[in-house]
């Protein structure tokens, strides 16, 4: 369903992020070594791959987008930075099979969180490290349970509290 207040779900990351994420000694490794393209399963429009791209550029990019409008800015993007990002969409990442059975060891996203359960399904089946930005009242609850009990995730806490607003302002506030 399209929410009324920000349509699709979409909230562009902030590259703070992503950056924080990336600085964690275990996680840049995995990232510094990565030799296929890394999966980005919601892509938006390229804001998780400018931080990679800032702090390990070279990298190749698969990136699934389900918007028109963020397509076209993934493309641009791409052209411009000189990144290589195969776009695929618009479509659903649900809807996703890699190309000729590609691999991809990283898959890293900002998912819409009214789906992101199913995005994660579908994410962990075609990459072997998975990384998704999610609030931590995720963790609680017991429809829940029996999903964390299954994939038992490293958590890795930021030490701030994200905006994902124009007005800078965050749920706390």
């Amino acid at each position: 369903t399209v929410k009324q207040k920000h349509l699709n779900d979409f909230y562009e990351t902030p590259l703070r992020c992503t950056k924080s994420l990336l600085a964690v000694p275990e996680i840049h490794k995995l990232f510094t070594n990565c030799s296929t393209p890394i999966l980005e399963p919601t892509a938006g429009s390229g804001a998780i791959i400018q931080a990679i791209d800032d702090v390990f550029p070279g990298k190749t990019y698969t990136a699934v987008e389900l918007m028109d409008i963020n397509c076209i800015k993934l493309n641009a993007f791409s052209y411009a930075r000189d990144i290589p990002i195969q776009v695929s969409g618009p479509m659903s990442f649900l809807h996703w099979s890699p190309w000729l059975n590609e691999p991809h060891e990283i898959g890293i996203t900002n998912p819409p969180f009214t789906i992101w359960e199913d995005i994660w399904e579908h994410t962990v089946k075609h990459t072997e490290h998975t990384f998704f930005l999610l609030r931590l009242g995720v963790l609680g609850s017991r429809k829940r349970f029996n999903f964390w009990k299954k994939y038992k995730p490293d958590l890795y806490v930021l030490e701030y509290r994200p905006s994902f607003t124009e007005d800078g302002k965050t749920d706390s506030d």
